[in-house]
């Protein structure tokens, strides 16, 4: 889902020119972009506006030619469109901060008393869970 309200600049399959594999990027005001890689399908098109929370794709594992991935979603805030990766955004979950590439967390959204596979798309495997 769309984590803010924008315009889809990108939505297409990124072959081998990165890791990304299907790639949904979301254009948001003040030069924020929202990027969600991996996917499986992409319910988006390029120009594309979207609200917040609008459905853009289902969680897969696509990704360039020789990866071999389990599904899950690639999710990154981008400042500006150079800089990279130091334009990625600090990420942060319950007041814990977290700075790609060196953390990593994983969600238990997907989790009971939900269906995983009716939340996240077919192929999720559940990893984690806490009580």
């Amino acid at each position: 889902m769309a984590a803010a309200d924008g315009t889809v600049r990108t939505a297409a399959n990124q072959g081998s020119a990165n890791g990304y594999g299907n790639l949904v990027k979301i254009e948001h005001a003040g030069g924020y972009f929202s990027f969600y890689a991996h996917l499986s399908s992409m319910a988006v098109t390029e120009g594309q506006v979207v609200s917040r929370g609008q459905a853009i794709g289902a969680v897969g594992n696509t990704s360039k030619p020789g990866n071999n991935i389990l599904p899950h979603l690639h999710y990154e805030v981008r400042l500006g469109t150079t800089g990279y990766p130091g334009n990625i955004q600090r990420a942060v979950f319950n007041g814990v901060g977290y700075r790609y590439p060196d953390d990593t967390i994983t969600s238990n959204n997907c989790s009971t008393p939900y269906d995983p596979a009716d939340l996240c798309g077919a192929g999720y495997q559940m990893i984690d869970t806490a009580g």
